[in-house]
């Protein structure tokens, strides 16, 4: 029902488990949640204290239909998207130290980090 309060929790469960101290994590100024009519699963982008998630409505349909209309799954979508994106905001990537290809040691930290949360 309060999708800025949600938000901030999501972030501060990832820094809780990227951070000895939650407080050493960065703070977003700005953290934008889009909803698009793409073919995608979701992605962020942005840097610094600015990172904008956008997630795909197709795909968000599509495991709505195929769980039966289960809402649940849904919520559980969104969730699963949150801490892998945040993540990639927390650690500031995959915007420096490599090449993010999808096969290079650099891509896999990058994304193997983001799924492990």
């Amino acid at each position: 029902p309060n999708a800025e309060s949600y938000m901030k929790q999501r972030c501060l469960d990832v820094a809780k488990i990227l951070y000895r101290n939650s407080a050493d994590a960065p703070k977003f100024r700005l953290l934008k949640f889009n909803l698009k009519n793409e073919d995608f699963v979701a992605h962020k982008f942005g840097d610094g204290d600015q990172m904008t998630i956008e997630v795909s409505t197709q795909h968000l349909a599509k495991i709505y239909r195929d769980s039966g209309n289960n809402s649940q799954v849904i919520k559980d979508e969104i969730d699963g998207i949150l801490f892998h994106e945040v993540t990639h905001g927390y650690n500031y990537s995959p915007t420096t130290g490599g090449t993010y290809d999808g096969s290079s040691p650099f891509w896999a930290y990058t994304e193997g980090i983001a799924d492990g949360v």
